[in-house]
C-alpha cells in the first residue's frame, strides 16, 4: 500500500484523503469527462473529481487491486492550553513591528507568564482566524493583479511609516455581497493600530478583525 507521506507528496496540498485503486480500466476509476487526469511520476496518476472530498491515486500495474481509503495518521492531541501558546507565537510572528506594541507586550508577558493574556486577546487567539484583506478586497478571480498590488503598496508605506490610510470597496458581485474597508491609524496614545471589516452588504454590521502586518489580518468579533 501506498504511505500516506509518499502520496501527499504527489498531489495538491488541499487534499488530505487519497484513494487507491489498480489502474484506469477499472470500471470502479471514473470514465474521462468527471475527472482530470494528470500525470505525477512515472506511472503515478492522481485524477480528480469537481467537489470531491479525497482524491483518486491511479497506479497501473500495482500487484493487487484496492480500493483503499489513506489518511492522514493521527496526529498527538494538543492540550487547549498548549494550543494557546502556539497560537500566541504564531501571532507574534506575523505582528508587524510598528503595529499593536499593547498586544505584543501582553502576548510576550503571557508567553514568559508574567502576566494573564486580555480576555479580548485571549478569544482572539482560542478562535485564531487569519485572512488576506487584500485578496479578500481584491479577490484574484474578479481582479487584475494592479489592484492587489498598488494596495500591498500603500499598505507597507502606512505600516513602515506609521501613516493614516483608509481604503474601502463597497459590495458588487465580485465581492460576495459584502462591504469591505481597512484603516490604519497612529493613536492619541501614540499607538499604531490597523483594522478590517468586512460587513454585511449596507447594514454596518459583519466581522471584525486586526491588521496585523499588510498581509495579513486576524478575527476579533463579530458585530
Amino acid at each position: 500500500m501506498l504511505d500516506y507521506n509518499i502520496i501527499k507528496k504527489m498531489v495538491p496540498e488541499t487534499f488530505t484523503k487519497f484513494l487507491v485503486t489498480s489502474d484506469g480500466s477499472d470500471s470502479r476509476v471514473p470514465r474521462k469527462g468527471s475527472i482530470y487526469l494528470k500525470k505525477v511520476t512515472g506511472s503515478v496518476y492522481y485524477a480528480k473529481k469537481k467537489n470531491a472530498r479525497y482524491i483518486h491515486i491511479l497506479r497501473p500495474n500495482m500487484t493487487q487491486a484496492m480500493d483503499t481509503l489513506v489518511t492522514p495518521p493521527e496526529a498527538d492531541e494538543v492540550s487547549p492550553e498548549e494550543q494557546l501558546v502556539k497560537n500566541a507565537k504564531r501571532v507574534l510572528r506575523a505582528l508587524h513591528a510598528n503595529a499593536w506594541p499593547n498586544i505584543r507586550k501582553n502576548l510576550e508577558g503571557f508567553l514568559a507568564g508574567e502576566e494573564e493574556l486580555k480576555s479580548g486577546n485571549q478569544e482572539m487567539l482560542i478562535r485564531l482566524k487569519l485572512v488576506n484583506p487584500v485578496t479578500k478586497m481584491y479577490p484574484k478571480k474578479s481582479y487584475r493583479e494592479e489592484s492587489r498590488t498598488y494596495l500591498n503598496i500603500k499598505l507597507t508605506e502606512a505600516f513602515e511609516d506609521k501613516k493614516d490610510y483608509r481604503d474601502y470597496r463597497n459590495a458588487d458581485g465580485r465581492t460576495g455581497g459584502r462591504d469591505f474597508s481597512l484603516s490604519t491609524k497612529t493613536c492619541d496614545d501614540g499607538i499604531f493600530r490597523a483594522w478590517f471589516s468586512s460587513e454585511y452588504r449596507g447594514c454596518g454590521n459583519g466581522d471584525y478583525y486586526l491588521l496585523l502586518n499588510p498581509k495579513t489580518a486576524i478575527f476579533y468579533e463579530k458585530d
